[in-house]
């Protein structure tokens, strides 16, 4: 049986927290907010905890998982950070939403790894969560709480019906803050790849490193979570135009055949009872915050189909764009 624990990243109880880690200590799953979406987490030092969160979530064995920790001290017990040249710099952004491959010293379970040599580490920006890292004396392995290739949770109200039954212990918090994962990099010497954009963007981390690049580590074994394989994608057909002009004649061609996930701006534009509003396209974090929801309530939506609109632009508006093209199916003018 699930245990329900009303509580935030601000507001928790003591009670709650050493409850939850006790599942985390005896190799269970928890499931708790952090500020990008929520995590499925167990003990990042146990194969058969780890397995677990496979299991539940229908995730390839060779996909590996974001450990959390609450301290770069804890870091430095499972991964060799001494090669790192801006380590430092790095750690300044912490806590937040950033994971950094680094070096595996092989105390995290290989599962966790994906059988890598590596191990990908961040330190959320969540109180609820660090607590819970210190209070179980592990690193938690926590991938989004969702369905393998589903959209990530960023909500509460929809975790009872994913996971009631397959987690012992849920975190009820309400909404997440940012609503998209964490940016994943790979530092190598003075340079750093980006794996996955996320809420840091390229300039932030031009302030550490002399060169970003992005890669979209589409290997056969992938350093970073959210590479190789689908992801976000809803239950029903959602399709991507080419851009926001192909999207309005669209909508105008089949005035009520598709459900619209757009901009508020778009939105103005089109009309209609068949919209869900991601946000304003003058603020790109709300359409982070909304878009993973958007998706949510399109699958609810009486629509069998879906239109989503391409953002363009770069910092967090490029990794609201690559979590749309994963999600959706890219269609070519005058395809539909």
């Amino acid at each position: 049986m699930t245990k329900y624990l009303i509580s935030n990243c601000n507001h928790f109880t003591a009670e709650d927290v050493y409850f939850a880690s006790r599942a985390i200590v005896n190799e269970g799953i928890v499931i708790f907010p952090t500020e990008t979406v929520y995590g499925i987490g167990a003990n990042a030092l146990s194969n058969r905890a780890c397995e677990k969160i496979f299991k539940i979530k229908g995730r390839p064995a060779d996909n590996p998982l974001i450990v959390h920790t609450s301290s770069t001290g804890e870091i430095e017990k499972i991964a060799d950070v001494r090669m790192i040249a801006h380590f430092q710099a790095l750690s300044r952004l912490w806590p937040g939403p950033l994971t950094v491959i680094l070096p595996s010293i092989g105390a995290v379970s290989s599962s966790a790894r994906a059988g890598q040599d590596t191990v990908a580490i961040r330190i959320p920006d969540c109180n609820l969560a660090l607590e819970l890292i210190r209070k179980s004396k592990v690193p938690i392995a926590a991938p989004s709480a969702n369905i393998s290739t589903r959209p990530s949770i960023t909500d509460s109200v929809y975790l009872k019906s994913n996971f009631d039954g397959k987690a012992d212990v849920i975190f009820d918090a309400g909404k997440t803050r940012y609503g998209i994962e964490s940016t994943v990099i790979m530092p190598k010497g003075d340079s750093c790849i980006i794996l996955r954009p996320g809420i840091y963007t390229e300039d932030d981390l031009s302030e550490i490193f002399t060169k970003v690049t992005f890669s979209e580590d589409l290997t056969d074994s992938p350093r970073s979570p959210g590479t190789k394989y689908r992801h976000y994608s809803p239950s029903k057909k959602l399709y991507m135009p080419g851009s926001t002009e192909e999207l309005i004649k669209i909508q105008e061609k089949f005035p009520d055949k598709y459900a619209i996930i757009c901009v508020s701006e778009t939105g103005q534009k089109i009309g209609g009872k068949n919209l869900i509003l991601m946000g304003s396209m003058k603020d790109p974090y709300e359409i982070a915050s909304k878009l993973y929801d958007s998706l949510m309530k399109f699958d609810l939506s009486p629509y069998e189909e879906g239109l989503i609109e391409p953002i363009s632009g770069n910092g967090i508006y490029l990794s609201i764009m690559n979590r749309i093209k994963k999600a959706a199916i890219p269609l070519k003018e005058g395809e539909l």
